[in-house]
């Protein structure tokens, strides 16, 4: 399928089978690294349990993809992809705001006692809260049609 002289490629990528790789050989040496020299923590055990979920989620993803485009459909989902950038940009501007506020309650006003490499944790586990959360109310409650109207206008 051709538009704009530019070839729709609906072919399942190496590089997402050669990363999804990567990253789950990666946590389970670094668990296994962490194990050896602490022994068997909270932490090391949910690193396992993560690396588990992302080897089977991985998997599921590549055959779903593949089921896809033996189907014939498209693997680039123009719905989802808008869904995307609007969450993406909601969470931004929250996540701006949560970082504030957290620097704020640690450094200044001094209500959370947190070390820096904790703050940075919770700074980018709570972004990506705030990033699940947005694309789900944009995915289930968003018109895009209505942003689209919208963006045509200007």
């Amino acid at each position: 399928m051709k538009t704009k002289d530019k070839e729709i490629d609906n072919s399942l990528s190496p590089m997402k089978i050669i990363l999804a790789f990567l990253v789950i050989v990666g946590l389970i040496l670094a668990a296994i690294t962490s194990i050896n020299e602490k022994g068997l923590d909270l932490p090391q055990l949910l690193i396992i349990i993560f690396s588990i979920f992302l080897a089977i989620n991985f998997i599921w993803r590549i055959i779903s993809e593949l089921k896809t485009n033996d189907a014939g459909f498209p693997l680039v989902n123009n719905r989802l992809n808008k869904v995307r950038l609007i969450a993406a940009a909601k969470s931004f501007e929250v996540s701006i705001w949560w970082l504030l506020i957290l620097i704020w309650s640690v450094s200044v006003f001094k209500v959370i006692k947190l070390d820096v490499d904790q703050v940075l944790g919770v700074g980018i586990v709570g972004m990506l809260i705030i990033f699940g959360i947005s694309w789900l109310s944009t995915n289930i409650k968003e018109d895009l049609r209505a942003n689209e109207k919208i963006s045509q206008t200007n």
